[in-house]
């Protein structure tokens, strides 16, 4: 074992309040890629109704809306380059640098979900509509920054050994894999019976104006 990998394993036990760090093992593994699991499932719910929901819903204009989304985009690439930097230098604690910020920021993140799918923001002026959607896109780039920067940056710190987090960053893109293909496959199956329905109204509807 080298005298670095010995000092990082003596500085995480010290971070550790003196216990004992548990065994690195496939509880680890599986853990940090669910995580992943949740977060991409949310994002992926998000890119596949956001427009829908802007123009059809709410009846934003495709390019006021597309405006409103790649601003965000361009607020998130700021806020994932700030909250890395934050939580890097950030003073090392009995839970680390980067399990506070995971934390303390999800409730936000959930928070920032809820807000931009007010049903009471239908009711609102078309300018109130765009600035409330505007504000709530930007509000949830940050918390998804504030959430997910550490939680990627967490594979560093959970094992001094180089083999271990290459595991992790293995078992985190199948836990992301998994979330988007649950959501494209649930979003799907959610799908089939109001898309039914909706067929059969109209053919209703059709036969009634035809007879």
């Amino acid at each position: 074992m080298s005298e670095v990998q010995v000092n990082a394993d003596s500085l995480a036990v010290k971070a550790n309040g003196g216990k004992p760090i548990p065994k690195f093992g496939m509880r680890d593994k599986i853990g940090y890629a669910f995580g992943d699991v949740g977060t991409t499932f949310v994002m992926g719910v998000l890119a596949s109704f956001e427009s829908i929901y802007f123009t059809n819903v709410l009846g934003i204009s495709p390019a006021i809306s597309g405006t409103i989304i790649s601003l965000t985009t361009l607020v998130g690439a700021f806020t994932d380059v700030t909250v890395g930097r934050m939580s890097d230098v950030r003073k090392l604690g009995k839970k680390g640098r980067f399990h506070p910020w995971i934390r303390v920021m999800r409730w936000p993140l959930v928070l920032s979900l809820l807000i931009m799918f007010f049903p009471v923001v239908r009711s609102f002026s078309m300018p109130a509509k765009i600035a409330y959607i505007g504000f709530a896109s930007i509000f949830y780039a940050a918390s998804l920054s504030g959430f997910n920067i550490p939680y990627g940056s967490l594979a560093a710190a959970i094992s001094s050994d180089p083999d271990d987090r290459t595991s992790l960053s293995i078992y985190r893109t199948v836990g992301s894999t998994i979330g988007a293909g649950g959501q494209g496959l649930l979003s799907r199956i959610l799908s089939i019976q109001p898309l039914k329905t909706a067929l059969k109204y109209y053919q209703e509807i059709d036969y009634f104006f035809v007879q």
